[in-house]
């Protein structure tokens, strides 16, 4: 069986109903719950190097039809 190798990308939609690319840096679980670190993606190279690069850390939640949202984190502690 053939495994595919590679980096994880998502698409989100944000509060103006654009639609954005997150590379996927990573997860990490605590306290229960699980946390993804994202990093925006842009299609023009000289955008990504002019970009400030933060990553964003959302919560990964599951909606009652057990499909996997993420959403900001309300508390900052």
């Amino acid at each position: 069986m053939a495994k595919e190798y590679g980096n994880d990308f998502v698409i989100l939609t944000d509060e103006d109903g654009r639609e954005l690319e997150f590379e996927v840096l990573g997860s990490v679980e605590c306290d229960g719950m699980t946390y993804v670190g994202l990093i925006e993606q842009f299609e023009d190279p000289a955008a990504q190097l002019e970009s400030d690069g933060r990553m964003i850390v959302l919560k990964a939640i599951e909606d009652d039809n057990g499909e996997e949202l993420l959403v900001t984190i309300d508390d900052e502690e």
